[in-house]
């Protein structure tokens, strides 16, 4: 679930992460650490709980810099503008951590006037009271991103060796799978998710050869990511310690750092010293407060789904999107069937007027060109029959041969190679179907060796470039007796109203329906039908298909999920799975209406169910205007004029905002 309030602090000091961008910039300035130094607002929502906040200059600066010199640079805003935007935007996020504050401590047992000592870096005060409000994990993912934001800025001094010019692809890719990404995890969802090879390459490159074998053993997501988050160190190491200088005279020339703070923490037996200067230190403040801020959105939401997903609550949603449909498609097959081919597991058709309609996935072995050819040039002879040019057709079934669709695959090195083989990686497989995990067919790569590269993540991978690659031809009854057979069962020819020739999957499963997936991935020279949720929809009243495959496809739908059949049209060999009916699993207009609530409610501890997927939707539709209501009631009214939980020194900013925005916006300043 995308987080509303966290989002908030997108823009805003975390933004300063990428302020290595703008090292190649000429940004010269004549400001002193005083100048900087200066309090340009200060923030306090409940001065008898809460120490003021106070944003000083070098923040409006650095905020600057970090992103929104860049609405300037493309002309969207005014330099004074863009200051005011940033001016904004920090003191909306002041507001919004000190509300997160307010409103967790008591939860967290924390004392909100802590006490005052002073401190550098993750010694400062303030970060240990933030500290507070956090996990152990929460706290030290944070502070890994700020030695990961330390590492980036060195490296953008690194001068990099020119690189080898990169060849022009001409490769046209075929679809891949989608697997979905895992959203937000909390920390007892990480510790049962199990880490995957990917991620463990990606943390191992991060720490080093010495850490190899402790990545590998680890089990869940967790922990893999505690021990990266422990282990994770700043980098001051040989020839990274030129640009470490450079960094430091970088940041204190332009009034980022204070003035002999590079003499203090610049030390490379312990480059964590680099996290007292002024600059890392802000960053720790806010990597925190972001953490801190999503904590928050966490309560509320729970909060939010106790009050507003009961069951109760939720099948009176389920009643009322039933109603508002059916006043929609009962008398519009049209609207009802664009409905239907939006139609997904977060995108529901609740109301199902109309019987007969489902989806089939198309597994097309098809026609060759020549093939094609052929059939195409006797078909356009004068006086041929139907009956003769099915008669014809069937002659050339006998050549039909399957292939490999996946050459575009290892050209672009989707997997490894070894051994006269390529195998593709784990993504680009949706179930454990073993036989087509490796390109069948001829793969000659250049050198057996390939070529070892630095992808984005700094992992380590061997590429290879290939003098060939090309397809076994596989006869359809081997290839259907080899592939197919294990996934569905025993081959049958579809023929209209014989019901023999209608077969069902024993024991069909979402397993089955990944396995026939990769099927149409490796094989099916019909595109269309990859990637998509359910196939293609089957329509009783407004049929485009070709008459076989339309008559085959309302015969497997009749059948139910499951059902499959094969059907020759002029395109090929089309072996037809149907994968979902179009019913309604709750009778809203049932006579017993009590039973199919519990049906429902039963349901909503099945995942994959209408009702598990209905309540996931709807937990996000109903967090999301929840939380922005709450941002309008809780927290925008301390931002508006008059409100005197913000104060403005114009003073001191009056030399970066030297006009009024298009809006004539006035802050309500008090001095």
């Amino acid at each position: 679930m995308k987080k509303l309030i966290a989002k908030i602090l997108t823009l805003v000091l975390s933004a300063t992460f990428v302020l290595s961008m703008f090292v190649a910039c000429d940004w010269v300035t004549t400001n002193t650490d005083r100048d900087y130094n200066q309090v340009v607002a200060s923030v306090n929502i409940d001065s008898e709980k809460l120490y003021n906040d106070e944003i000083t200059k070098r923040e409006l600066i650095t905020n600057y810099l970090s992103y929104a010199y860049q609405y300037v640079q493309y002309g969207y805003y005014t330099q004074s503008q863009a200051y005011e935007m940033v001016l904004d935007n920090l003191v909306s996020n002041k507001v919004i951590v000190q509300k997160a504050r307010l409103d967790l401590a008591a939860s967290k047992n924390v004392t909100l006037k802590y006490e005052k000592t002073g401190g550098r870096g993750l010694e400062n005060d303030y970060v240990k009271h933030l500290k507070a409000f956090l996990t152990d994990y929460e706290y030290a993912q944070a502070i890994y991103q700020v030695r990961d934001s330390v590492n980036s800025m060195i490296d953008s001094f690194v001068k990099e060796e020119e690189k080898d010019p990169e060849e022009d692809e001409t490769i046209t890719i075929r679809t891949t799978p989608t697997i979905e990404a895992d959203g937000d995890m909390d920390e007892a969802e990480l510790k049962e998710h199990a880490a995957d090879s990917d991620e463990k390459a990606i943390v191992a490159a991060q720490l080093g050869d010495a850490h190899k074998a402790e990545v590998e053993a680890k089990i869940s997501l967790y922990d893999l990511n505690a021990y990266l988050y422990a282990n994770y160190a700043i980098d001051f190491s040989g020839e990274r310690l030129k640009a470490v200088n450079q960094m430091f005279d970088f940041l204190e020339e332009n009034g980022f750092i204070l003035e002999g703070e590079k003499k203090s923490y610049l030390d490379t037996a312990n480059p964590d010293k680099v996290l007292n200067t002024t600059y890392f230190q802000s960053l720790i403040v806010s990597s925190l407060e972001s953490a801190v801020i999503a904590v928050y959105e966490d309560s509320l939401i729970a909060q939010i789904e106790g009050e507003y997903l009961s069951n109760d609550g939720l099948w009176e949603q389920y009643v009322y999107e039933y109603e508002s449909q059916k006043a929609l498609y009962k008398n519009d097959v049209t609207a009802y069937e664009a409905a239907l081919n939006k139609a997904s597991d977060k995108s529901f058709v609740l109301y199902c007027p109309y019987e007969g309609y489902g989806y089939v996935a198309n597994l097309l072995i098809g026609f060759s060109e020549a093939e094609s050819a052929l059939l195409s040039e006797y078909s356009a002879k004068k006086g041929i029959t139907d009956a003769q040019i099915k008669a014809y057709r069937t002659s050339l079934l006998s050549s039909v041969k399957a292939s490999d669709q996946r050459a575009s695959w290892v050209q672009s090195n989707y997997g490894e190679y070894a051994e006269n083989a390529f195998t593709f990686g784990e993504k680009y497989r949706t179930s454990s179907l073993e036989n087509i995990s490796s390109f069948i067919g001829t793969v000659v790569p250049t050198t057996a060796e390939g070529t070892e590269k630095e992808d984005e993540n700094g992992v380590k991978k061997t590429v290879w470039t290939f003098e060939k690659v090309e397809a076994t031809e596989i006869p359809y009854n081997t290839f259907y007796s080899t592939y197919v057979q294990p996934v569905l069962g025993d081959h049958v020819l579809f023929e209209e109203g014989n019901n023999a020739t209608i077969k069902t999957v024993a024991n069909y499963s979402e397993e089955v329906f990944n396995k026939f997936e990769d099927l149409l991935f490796a094989f099916s020279t019909d595109p269309g039908c990859l990637g998509t949720e359910y196939g293609y929809l089957y329509s009783p009243y407004t049929n485009t298909y070709v008459e076989e495959f339309a008559a085959a496809s309302k015969a497997v739908i009749a059948q139910g999920e499951g059902a499959y059949t094969v059907v020759v049209t002029d395109f090929g060999y089309h072996i037809i799975l149907c994968t979902k009916v179009v019913s309604n699993p709750y009778d809203v207009e049932a006579a017993d209406q009590a039973a199919e609530k519990a049906k429902f409610v039963a349901d909503l501890a099945n995942e994959g169910s209408l009702a598990f997927n209905y309540r996931e939707v709807k937990k996000d539709s109903i967090v999301s205007e929840k939380i922005s209501k709450h941002i309008e009631t809780e927290i925008s009214p301390f931002l508006k004029d008059g409100s005197t939980a913000v104060t403005y020194f114009e003073k001191t900013y009056s030399d970066l905002i030297t006009e009024e925005s298009e809006d004539e916006h006035d802050h309500d300043h008090n001095h």
